[in-house]
């Protein structure tokens, strides 16, 4: 990839990078000078050098540190720490650990701190980023992995991927909500939304539980179809089980014979379906 050295062509790049990846490419990135395009390199500086410039590209993880860098001033201890911070997300991104081993040796290099160091404040955040996941889970009483493959599959427009009933209520995330809406919205115009249509809409880079429906790993899925309903399922038995827990307190705190005979018929109900699993029989 070769876009403009200027701020917008980095943004650029950076959208492209998990369509490309998603896409099974193998990816290198060309630095194009500050405010340069590629036609102005090549009248100003000459073909050689534009093909210097195309020969040392970088992989997508030396792109995004080097982006980073340029941030900030690393002669300066607060903007040295606030540099370390987004380039260890960056490092969280990757699979291989070798890989993420090999790149803290860079951040190293950059900033001088200890490799032991560092390495601690990326698997001790690791450790917390579980965590508070599992925290979440619990609060919100929603499947949050479910919730990703399920509308990664309605915005790269998986043929499986048709839906009975509405989402919105089983959608706590605000910015996946958004997503969701902004998915039927275009749906209901017929028309489609582009995956590059997203960045125009969300800061997909800071936002990963939007970033991971973006560029979602679809081959690591063997079963897509059968995943898409069996996540379709725990989203509606994670909202029928919320609203067993509310129905409850109400039944408790019902003042009358028949308000709770009519809140233990709905209960009843949500016990069948919860017990069924079908999604057939949801109704939102």
């Amino acid at each position: 990839m070769c876009f403009d050295g200027d701020e917008a062509g980095r943004k650029a790049t950076l959208r492209a990078i998990p369509i490309l990846e998603t896409a099974g490419l193998n990816i290198k990135i060309a630095n194009l000078p500050e405010g340069k395009d590629p036609d102005e390199c090549l009248k100003e500086l000459g073909s050689d050098k534009l093909k210097e410039i195309l020969n040392s590209a970088v992989p997508p993880t030396d792109f995004k540190i080097l982006n980073i860098r340029k941030k900030y001033d690393l002669s300066n201890a607060s903007e040295k720490s606030k540099f370390l911070s987004e380039a260890l997300c960056v490092l969280r991104e990757l699979k291989s650990e070798s890989e993420k081993d090999v790149y803290l040796k860079v951040l190293k290099e950059y900033s001088g701190v200890p490799l032991d160091v560092l390495r601690r404040d990326l698997n001790g955040q690791v450790r917390e980023n579980k965590i508070d996941e599992v925290t979440i889970t619990k609060q919100s009483n929603i499947n949050l992995k479910a919730v990703t493959y399920v509308l990664a599959c309605l915005l790269h427009r998986k043929e499986f991927a048709s839906l009975k009933f509405d989402l919105e209520k089983l959608i706590q995330n605000e910015n996946q909500l958004e997503l969701y809406k902004l998915i039927q919205n275009r749906k209901k115009q017929d028309l489609e939304l582009h995956i590059t249509s997203v960045f125009d809409f969300f800061d997909v880079e800071n936002l990963p539980e939007i970033k991971d429906i973006v560029g979602f790993n679809f081959d690591s899925i063997s079963n897509q179809e059968q995943y898409f309903h069996q996540c379709l399922w725990l989203m509606v038995e994670a909202y029928l089980k919320e609203k067993q827990t509310k129905l409850t307190e109400m039944f408790k705190e019902a003042q009358t014979v028949e308000d709770r005979k009519a809140i233990l018929q709905e209960l009843n109900e949500i016990t069948k379906q919860v017990k069924n699993k079908n999604l057939e029989d949801f109704n939102a």
